[in-house]
């Protein structure tokens, strides 16, 4: 992936850059680590297919440190047919949520904590800065309810998810909340925009 990408794009610091991925070759790089980190760490492998159409309909995002794609996470518009949460969240209540955010993806580290909050935070910016998306609905494990707390979400109900062994939390909250608690967990003073 091309560090000149015309891709809109948001600096933290100079280690690292959250990118909204939009060319074919920045959504297969997207997807590669989408697909390695949950079949390394979730042993779970997702119709390729099916992915590829969700991310040429939402907002793909890809963070790199000092150019290595570290996280990787998609925004889409809720409800939608593409959506994976439509009939789990209709049993908890999306809360007004106009978009969903799923497959969150971090390689593992000692830093994975931090990179999904950073990740987290930078797009929530983004979002706020380019689209009319306010709201979001998402649902993950319980051991993540904690970040997402941390950036203003409210866990809303625990679900059963297809496929799943385990029960999973669906949870609401705003991009505005999450941008905000995110800047100051990590000591940013203000997002810089760069790349429109």
């Amino acid at each position: 992936m091309s560090q000149c990408a015309p891709s809109p794009t948001l600096l933290d610091a100079s280690r690292f850059r959250l990118t909204h991925v939009t060319t074919a070759a920045e959504l297969r790089v997207a997807a590669a680590l989408r697909e390695r980190v949950f079949r390394e760490r979730r042993q779970l492998c997702f119709d390729e297919v099916m992915e590829a159409r969700r991310d040429r309909t939402g907002y793909v995002f890809l963070l790199q440190e000092q150019g290595v794609p570290i996280a990787v996470g998609r925004v889409l518009p809720y409800p939608s047919p593409l959506s994976t949460l439509v009939d789990l969240s209709r049993e908890a209540g999306a809360r007004r949520a106009d978009s969903e955010i799923g497959r969150v993806a971090c390689l593992a580290s000692s830093q994975t904590p931090r990179s999904a909050l950073r990740f987290l935070t930078l797009g929530s910016f983004w979002l706020l800065e380019h689209t009319r998306l306010r709201r979001y609905v998402a649902y993950c494990q319980p051991r993540l309810v904690p970040l997402y707390r941390a950036l203003g979400a409210t866990p809303c109900a625990e679900v059963r998810v297809p496929g799943r062994s385990e029960p999973y939390c669906i949870i609401n909250g705003s991009y505005q909340e999450a941008a905000e608690r995110g800047a100051r967990r990590l000591g940013l003073e203000r997002a810089q925009g760069a790349g429109r």
